[in-house]
Formats: structure tokens, C-alpha cells, sequence
């Protein structure tokens, strides 16, 4: 599902909004969740899940092609975590 068919799926259930301002409110939540993510701070969101930010370790990893190590450098991640919730649903 992309963007267009969220804001598709969304309008068949809140008929009180248009599109372009359903559009509106989640270009807002992408924004929100980027900003807050990008201070380290986590977001819960019940019945959804959690997202927070993960370090990565320096690590050296092989080209498959050379096989010649290769460094990969820390950095930071995202990780979803599901709540229960999602993960009955996913598993029916």
C-alpha cells in the first residue's frame, strides 16, 4: 500500500475529511515521527507499536564479490516493535 491508497483507504473511513486534509495530517505525523526519532526520543503508539532508535556497532562485513573486508561504520537505526495487538492480527 503507498501513500496515495493510505489516504484512499483513510477517506472511506473518515468522511468528515477531504483528501487533501487527511493528506495534510499525515505529511504532520511523517514530519513528527522524523523530528522525534531524530532526537533519540521513542514514540508508543497503543495498539500500533513502538518506534525508537537503535545504535549499530563499527563492524567489518566481506564484499561477496572480492571477498575483501570492508569497514562499516556505526550508526543509527529505526526498530518497530509491534504491540500484541498488531502481531495477533499479522498472524491469523
Amino acid at each position: 500500500m503507498n501513500k496515495a491508497e493510505v489516504i484512499e483507504a483513510l477517506s472511506r473511513k473518515v468522511t468528515i475529511l477531504k483528501k487533501k486534509d487527511i493528506e495534510a495530517v499525515l505529511e504532520a505525523y511523517y514530519e513528527t515521527v522524523t523530528e522525534t526519532l531524530s532526537t533519540g526520543e521513542a514514540i508508543a503508539i497503543k495498539g500500533l507499536g513502538t518506534f525508537s532508535v537503535r545504535e549499530r556497532k563499527a563492524t567489518t562485513a566481506r564484499n561477496p564479490q572480492t571477498g575483501n573486508p570492508i569497514k562499516v561504520p556505526a550508526r543509527k537505526v529505526v526498530k518497530f516493535t509491534p504491540a500484541l495487538n498488531l502481531k495477533k492480527a499479522v498472524d491469523k
